[in-house]
């Protein structure tokens, strides 16, 4: 198990690392996407509308101006991510790792809910 894996966590591995660069612009709503392997994808654009995403790892995903709306991103890696214009509309970000301090006050600035993240 990785350093930054949580404990009893099994990510999914749904795509490639050539797939990962090509997800650009996707638009998901209404999914349970627990637990997916985002890392190093490019996620710019990207909108997520009523999607669980608890568990997923964003480490080393590029985030820019990405929109998460009303999304479960509970114990969520975002380790390295980059982050631009990047919004959590009422979305759960609770328990999320790989967040300095100032990275987590811009995810609730930018509409995250948490507590500690």
């Amino acid at each position: 198990m990785a350093d930054d894996q949580a404990p009893g966590s099994r990510l999914l591995e749904v795509f490639t690392y050539h797939e990962k660069q090509q997800l650009e612009g996707m638009d998901v709503s209404g999914l349970e996407m627990n637990y997916v392997d985002f890392a190093g994808a490019n996620l710019r654009w990207a909108r997520f509308e009523d999607v669980s995403l608890y568990g997923c790892d964003f480490s080393r995903a590029d985030l820019r101006e990405a929109k998460f709306i009303r999304c479960d991103l509970r114990t969520a890696n975002f380790l390295g991510a980059t982050f631009g214009r990047t919004s959590f509309d009422d979305s759960l970000v609770i328990g999320a790792r790989g967040l300095s301090t100032r990275m987590s006050e811009y995810v609730r600035s930018k509409g995250g809910l948490s507590w500690l993240c």
